[in-house]
């Protein structure tokens, strides 16, 4: 059964909203600013949003996100979604996870391309096929292999005795290694041999989705419903598709084309080399990215607030708090993984200090 091109654009645009109502639930806590972990802007002259308006325009956001499930084909129900969450994200970095920025393009690309409905739907594949080349080759590092793989396909690997778990690391590139040749091979005309890649892609985000949903790991609820959106999308644009290849990166006629080509699929080379954001270089679940604890002296720690003082670990000499952890305990997502990011918070702590120079001190480490 063929399906219209408007069809595919309608359910297009339904996938990516279902997922960013669904992400916008799952996530409500780094939407609002009364809050017990701070909030971030890019730049440091940006007020938060004082309550009750936080409140009141992410009801609004949630509501006409909601609205394009009904009714998809209208253009402004999309703009106005994609301007709403870009609004929001100015005002904090805490809500630039990778699956988030996904549906921002994504509306984007839906949005300008109404008139010339393929064009955004090119867009929307290339932006899949990024994911899965780039993703396989972060994860290709020492670090996925030895405790990334193991912890997330912890709910698969434990049915298995522990002494299978060397050969569940042994084996842990074949997965980066899947995504990066399914990746490929959906750009390719293979005819009947398509339909099997297009259920491996598919079969590798419903995969992730299982182990790190309510029946797996349960870590990272905002992320689960990017897993089902892609693999919706990955069956309506690829599934006895032909893929026209030389409009899908760079297409003339859609000017959007160069920044999602850019931004998704060029940038993330130069995390590399510390120029461009680890979360927006698909570093999620890679291992690669970057941790930050804040120590402090004991005598500092009496000075904090209740919601800081329950995030202090004392494992050793110095007290600490552990960012990523105590952002996944209060908002349910981890940290926005920059050294930025975590010098912000260091300096939000060291505002309780009394002393004349702050005694917390920022110390950033990787796996």
């Amino acid at each position: 059964m063929k399906i219209s091109l408007e069809d595919k654009y309608q359910w297009s645009v339904r996938f990516i909203a279902g997922a960013l109502v669904m992400s916008l639930f799952l996530g409500t806590k780094i939407w609002l600013t009364d809050r017990e972990f701070p909030v971030l802007p890019y730049f440091s002259f940006i007020p938060a949003i004082p309550a009750p308006f936080d409140y009141a325009i992410y009801a609004i956001t949630v509501a006409i996100a909601s609205l394009l499930l009904i009714y998809p084909l209208q253009t402004k129900l999309v703009w106005a979604t994609a301007g709403l969450l870009l609004f929001l994200m100015v005002f904090d970095q805490m809500r630039w996870q990778p699956s988030i920025f996904f549906c921002l393009i994504g509306l984007i690309a839906l949005s300008l391309s109404y008139k010339n409905k393929e064009y955004g739907l090119q867009a929307l594949r290339a932006m899949l096929v990024f994911w899965f080349v780039w993703s396989g080759i972060q994860e290709l590092n020492p670090i996925f292999k030895s405790f990334i793989f193991p912890y997330i396909f912890k709910p698969i690997i434990e049915f298995f005795p522990k002494a299978a778990v060397p050969f569940f690391q042994s084996i842990a590139y074949t997965f980066p290694i899947l995504q990066i040749v399914a990746g490929i091979l959906l750009l390719l005309p293979l005819k009947d041999f398509k339909k099997y890649v297009v259920f491996t892609a598919i079969g590798i985000h419903l995969l992730l989705f299982l182990v790190m949903g309510p029946l797996g790991n349960a870590f990272n609820y905002s992320y689960l419903p990017y897993n089902l959106c892609s693999a919706g999308l990955i069956l309506l644009l690829f599934y006895n598709q032909q893929i026209h290849l030389k409009t899908l990166f760079f297409n003339r006629q859609f000017w959007f084309s160069v920044p999602v080509t850019l931004f998704l699929g060029i940038m993330p080379f130069f995390n590399q080399f510390g120029l461009w954001d680890s979360l927006q270089s698909y570093n999620t679940y890679s291992g690669k990215a970057k941790y930050g604890k804040v120590y402090m002296p004991e005598s500092m720690t009496e000075k904090l607030p209740d919601s800081i003082k329950n995030q202090i670990k004392r494992y050793g000499k110095e007290p600490y708090v552990e960012i990523t952890l105590w952002s996944l305990d209060v908002l349910d997502v981890p940290a926005y993984a920059e050294v930025r990011v975590y010098n912000q918070i260091k300096n939000y702590i060291c505002q309780f200090d009394t002393a004349a120079t702050c005694r917390a001190r920022l110390e950033i480490y990787t796996y």
